[in-house]
């Protein structure tokens, strides 16, 4: 894995026990698997945008 990549799960997986109140990462994981692919949908939208 990349060293930009890693970075990146190792922050996820520390955020994801944080107060849902306050961290965004953590509000998707509770809201489950479905809300977060669709989180992962809109940003790689985002995404593409950017680059065309």
């Amino acid at each position: 894995m990349s060293d930009s990549l890693e970075r990146l799960y190792h922050a996820v997986i520390a955020a994801k026990d944080l107060d849902p109140a306050t961290s965004r990462t953590a509000r998707l994981f509770q809201r489950g698997p479905a809300k977060m692919a669709k989180k992962l949908a809109e940003e790689a939208i985002e995404v593409v945008i950017d680059a065309v």
